[in-house]
């Protein structure tokens, strides 16, 4: 919606007159929209023209009449204005879901949304297309896993297109919820029962840890029994009559899971 219009000198011209219309110009009448008389150079430079097609004349003037110079036609088709994206997922994000927002753009008739593996500065066919001819301005993406994963999206319209920011997610989950049990009888006869529990989600290790009363957190006065455990069970033995309080906690590069917690 800018641009210069620019004529050849005139023989003899003293200045210039500039007017616009809807349609073809081929005379001077009250109908046209003056956009500048008396100018003495041989631009005019203009600006905020929205979408649409304009025609525009220049006059040439002296004190022995007009001439008239060929009538232009010039077409205006913006593309959709900047716009920011933006998404509410952790850093890193924990369970894999999250949803990504952007402003309206000014002109957009709709929207898509492309993912990639790394920083997106173009779209192309390498790029991972997640939804087209979106007329919202979210999106809500979930089942993704551990990872770094890239998103843009493109505003449209029927003169082109404009690119938001690109944004990084980073997926870290936590292993996922398991359960505790043992073989102790109810109760143990012997002291000597193992613990048992489940395979967590996403677990690389697991840490166990035993207290006088019913464990809710992790904490310095517990007592650790194990620590980078990679089975799923524990042997314990020579316990003396009394109630004892067990936990499992599952343990990934994310952080952490407890289990249940189990009495003996």
């Amino acid at each position: 919606g800018t641009f210069d219009l620019t004529w050849e000198s005139a023989n003899r011209a003293q200045n210039y007159s500039v007017y616009e219309y809807s349609s073809y110009i081929t005379e001077i009448n009250g109908s046209l929209t003056l956009l500048g008389a008396g100018i003495t150079d041989i631009s005019l430079a203009l600006s905020g023209y929205t979408d649409g097609t304009y025609y525009f004349i220049v006059v040439a003037h002296n004190a022995y009449g007009d001439t008239l110079s060929n009538c232009i036609e010039v077409g205006v088709g913006i593309p959709p204005g900047n716009f920011i994206l933006s998404s509410n997922a952790g850093t890193p994000d924990d369970d894999g879901t999250f949803d990504l927002t952007w402003e309206s753009a000014n002109r957009a008739q709709n929207y898509s949304v492309y993912e990639y593996s790394s920083y997106i500065t173009e779209i192309n066919g390498s790029l991972i297309l997640l939804g087209a001819g979106i007329t919202d301005l979210s999106l809500v993406l979930n089942g993704y896993t551990d990872g770094t994963y890239y998103f843009i999206v493109v505003a449209h319209n029927a003169y082109g297109d404009t690119l938001s920011n690109c944004i990084e997610v980073v997926v870290g989950i936590p292993p996922g919820n398991f359960t505790l049990s043992s073989n102790a009888g109810t109760p143990d006869d012997d002291g000597n029962f193992d613990l048992s529990w489940e395979s967590a989600d996403g677990a690389l290790t697991y840490s166990v840890y035993e207290y006088s009363s019913y464990i809710t957190e992790i904490n310095g006065s517990l007592t650790l029994l194990g620590a980078g455990i990679t089975d799923i069970s524990l042997a314990l033995s020579s316990y003396t009559d009394g109630t004892y309080y067990l936990i499992v906690v599952a343990h990934n590069n994310y952080g952490d899971t407890l289990s249940n917690c189990i009495e003996v």
